[in-house]
């Protein structure tokens, strides 16, 4: 792909069939991919396109380096080799946003749960009758 800035206002970016087979090849589908030819995007308006954007909201990636267990890799690879799949990096990045997510609610519920007076009365109704 190749970008080149006319004017001011705009941007083209020429497609060959190469980059569109290689861009498909590489697990993005059909419609989101350019096709081949000269595309000519008007810059700038981004701010008035998209009001409610924050770009301080935006996930920011950082690269590390970390040892997996091989099973795993190979399980997140295997998913990514089918069609529409997201990349195992993004599947293994969701996999761990889940169980985040899932810690998070945990928390919250036990929190609620402790300042809950019917299930404290209930809890201290069972332990009463396990003493005797």
């Amino acid at each position: 792909m190749k970008a080149s800035t006319k004017r001011k206002k705009s941007v083209t970016i020429d497609v060959s069939d190469a980059d569109y087979r290689r861009e498909i090849e590489s697990g993005l589908d059909q419609e989101s991919a350019l096709k081949p030819g000269r595309h000519v995007f008007r810059r700038g308006g981004f701010k008035s396109r998209h009001p409610g954007f924050e770009a301080s909201k935006t996930p920011v990636k950082v690269r590390v380096n970390i040892y997996l267990d091989l099973d795993i890799v190979n399980f997140f690879k295997a998913r990514a080799k089918s069609r529409d799949a997201a990349r195992y990096q993004t599947q293994i990045n969701n996999a761990l946003r889940t169980y985040i997510d899932h810690l998070n609610q945990s928390t919250e519920m036990a929190a609620s749960l402790v300042k809950d007076n019917a299930f404290i009365a209930a809890i201290a109704k069972r332990v009463a009758g396990i003493r005797h």
